[in-house]
């Protein structure tokens, strides 16, 4: 998505998930939190995808 231009942030409860996902996406942020609890703006969130290696 970043290739698009897309801003990208990932948001889990669990830190190794987080941890590979930076692995596999380094150009992308990615934080250890809830998203029903994040402080970030409810517009800003275009969507929610679930990876499962």
């Amino acid at each position: 998505m970043r290739s698009v231009g897309a801003d990208v942030t990932g948001i889990d409860l669990v830190p190794d998930f987080i941890a590979h996902a930076r692995q596999v996406g380094p150009e992308a942020y990615f934080q250890v939190g809830s998203l029903s609890r994040s402080s970030a703006p409810r517009p800003r969130w275009r969507g929610c995808w679930r990876g499962v290696p």
